[in-house]
């Protein structure tokens, strides 16, 4: 399969892909353009290039939806990647992802992603964030990140 799980043009829609076995596809899940949606994918264990890949295809960005990527198991050579452009009012959330697997990059926050907070726990956990106003916590940040606006906030609060 080219993608074991297609999602397109989202309005008011909520999905839930949980507790999932994805095995030899190119792409877990693919999609986007999400409005006032929500999407959880959670619970799934995923041998793919790129685990998961979000992205706008007709809309120029997702506005009012939640997305949250919990508890999976990634395995390929990407696994979630968030490469749409972020409006207003999203809630995002990616925690507790094994990503020891993956050969390349672990989670990808692309450059137009912000406001999203990503819970790991361990330090193979690599995110390359290219967004802006992302929170990382407890994985390693191979991008640009929020590293210095943090420290910065936490000297203030000193």
């Amino acid at each position: 399969l080219g993608s074991g799980t297609p999602i397109a043009n989202l309005y008011q829609a909520r999905v839930v892909v949980s507790k999932n076995t994805f095995n030899d596809v190119f792409l877990g899940m693919d999609g986007g353009d999400l409005v006032n949606s929500s999407l959880e994918y959670s619970y799934n264990a995923v041998n793919a290039f790129i685990g998961l890949d979000l992205y706008n295809m007709d809309l120029v960005e997702d506005t009012g939806s939640t997305i949250i990527i919990k508890n999976n198991r990634f395995q390929g050579v990407i696994g979630p990647a968030l490469e749409q452009a972020f409006g207003n009012d999203n809630y995002c959330l990616l925690q507790g992802n094994n990503v020891q697997n993956v050969t390349d990059i672990g989670i990808l926050l692309g450059p137009e992603i912000s406001g999203c907070t990503v819970v790991g726990g361990n330090n193979k956990t690599n995110v390359l964030d290219l967004g802006t106003g992302n929170v990382l916590v407890g994985v390693n940040n191979m991008g640009t990140g929020v590293g210095p606006e943090i420290q910065t906030l936490l000297k203030i609060m000193k």
